[in-house]
């Protein structure tokens, strides 16, 4: 986000915008990343308040989320609705089906109202370029972004970004899991897209794990960090150094929970840590990283919660002779390749 579009949001937070200057607020506030820079906005102003509270008997709310949450009902509710700036419309809608079509492909295209702005001024139209990288090993490795920021694939995950990457934008898709040392850049927040659930920062580091077909989890080392549904209007999730939230697309509620910081920070070094991970996702991590497969005889026996730490050197037969013992199961395998999990007697 440039200078002057963050001068504006904090002219907005102290209630001195024009008309014409709402009316931009309220294209602004529909950019991705927008909200959480807002967030922090109000975290500064709220902080300022408390510096000049000098004065004898000046009392200051205390509940900082109540206080922002206050800031942001005021901003919003002095914003012209849409029905009163009929001008207004068409590049909205369009900017919104775009964006939907974009996220329904599986593709993020950054820079919506930009790019349809670039559109209506010029007839030639420019094809976006991507990159990327896949970690095809079977521990994590480290690559650093165009913005110096630095992501650690685990094995079989990929990221995919847009070649302006850090110079316009710093979103990017993950699948797989990841952990990110995000270089601070207070004008351009970095975003990570996993489906349906986006995470945005402005310099942090944390961990994702986006497996096709489970549940999104976000876990922050340091920094903070905003997540949140792409197509949702509800106020996002924002997380602190030892927390995470798990999220589950497909019923659409989530939990969040602490989270061992050391432990996050140790899974770059390729070791397998699962703190209180269900038995389905350790599952699914073990066949990313020994490229086999693990077999479930009972569904439920997925949903069951485990904890473990590995060296990145164990091997498969090993973990699942541990793991068997604590979580209660047993399993065969005629190639220590393929397994079949059965639960134990009397579990």
């Amino acid at each position: 986000m440039k200078e002057a579009e963050i001068a504006l949001l904090k002219k907005h937070l102290q209630g001195n915008c024009t008309p014409e200057e709402l009316e931009q607020v309220h294209l602004l506030l529909q950019r991705n990343g927008s909200q959480f820079v807002l967030n922090n906005l109000m975290d500064e102003l709220y902080a300022k308040q408390w510096e000049q509270a000098e004065q004898p008997g000046t009392q200051l709310p205390v509940d900082t989320e109540q206080m922002k949450h206050q800031l942001h009902q005021q901003a919003i509710e002095s914003l012209p609705a849409i029905e009163d700036q009929p001008q207004q419309r068409k590049p909205v809608w369009l900017f919104r089906n775009w964006r939907n079509a974009a996220v329904c492909s599986g593709l993020i295209f950054l820079g919506g109202l930009t790019w349809w702005q670039l559109r209506s001024d010029t007839s030639a139209t420019e094809e976006t370029m991507y990159a990327g990288q896949v970690n095809n090993s079977t521990i994590p490795q480290s690559y650093i972004l165009p913005d110096n920021s630095v992501v650690h694939l685990g094995a079989g995950a990929s990221i995919r970004y847009a070649s302006d990457f850090g110079k316009t934008n710093r979103t990017l898709t993950l699948q797989g899991q990841a952990f990110f040392d995000v270089r601070a850049d207070k004008n351009l927040p970095f975003t990570v897209s996993t489906g349906q659930v986006e995470t945005i920062v402005l310099g942090t580091s944390f961990k994702v794990d986006a497996f096709a077909g489970e549940p999104v989890v976000v876990a922050v080392a340091s920094g903070k960090v905003s997540v949140s549904k792409s197509d949702s209007q509800q106020r996002p999730a924002i997380l602190n150094p030892g927390r995470k939230i798990t999220w589950d697309v497909r019923t659409g509620k989530s939990a969040e929970e602490a989270v061992e910081t050391a432990a996050l920070e140790q899974w770059k070094s390729g070791d397998l840590i699962f703190d209180e991970q269900p038995l389905g996702i350790v599952f699914r991590e073990l066949e990313t990283r020994y490229s086999c497969t693990i077999q479930l005889s009972d569904a439920t026996l997925g949903n069951y919660r485990i904890s473990g730490m590995f060296p990145a050197n164990e091997t498969l037969q090993q973990i699942m002779k541990v793991l068997s013992v604590s979580g209660k199961f047993s399993y065969n395998s005629a190639n220590k390749k393929d397994y079949r999990v059965t639960p134990k007697a009397g579990r």
